[in-house]
């Protein structure tokens, strides 16, 4: 792998995560609005977490396969998919 690409990841996670990072505050407002407990709350954020290790052997493995741009994207996507969702909830 090139240092291009590596640089390449490292810039498209750092951008992902910060988007997270972003939403990640909002979230409690919006579930308090909602009456969602805070136990519920910290329920949410550690199946995440939780998640993300469970799903992380697959995804790597499906590196191989689909290729690490293909991946990059389409978490990417998937990623910003949930965003715009995330705008949607005072309707739900």
């Amino acid at each position: 792998m090139t240092d291009r690409k590596i640089v390449w990841i490292l810039l498209c996670t750092l951008i992902s995560n910060s988007a997270y990072a972003l939403i990640a505050p909002f979230l409690p407002l919006e579930f308090k609005e909602k009456g969602i407990s805070g136990e519920m709350i910290g329920l949410m954020f550690a199946i995440y977490s939780v998640a993300v290790i469970i799903c992380s052997p697959f995804v790597g493995k499906s590196v191989e396969v689909v290729g690490n741009t293909n991946m990059i994207s389409l978490g990417i996507a998937i990623m910003g998919v949930a965003f715009i969702l995330f705008g949607f909830i005072p309707q739900i």
